[in-house]
């Protein structure tokens, strides 16, 4: 199965902060571009209110180490 898959646009330092984030929140935000590249919604995605149709966050909670 091939499917074609979009360009993900990088606005600002967008890439390098997601970059920085700890492995296991990376791995999420790139399964989450992934789903969006293929024009599918990750269960972690939701809309982006005030910014425009067809935007959307990728949320993941990071549990503070204790």
């Amino acid at each position: 199965m091939n499917e074609a898959m979009k360009d993900v646009t990088w606005i600002g330092d967008s890439r390098e902060q997601v970059r920085r984030f700890p492995k296991a929140v990376r791995r999420t935000v790139g399964e989450a571009l992934r789903f969006a590249q293929r024009g599918a919604k990750h269960p972690k995605a939701k809309p982006m209110r005030g910014i425009g149709s067809g935007v959307w966050e990728i949320a993941q909670k990071l549990e503070a180490k204790q």
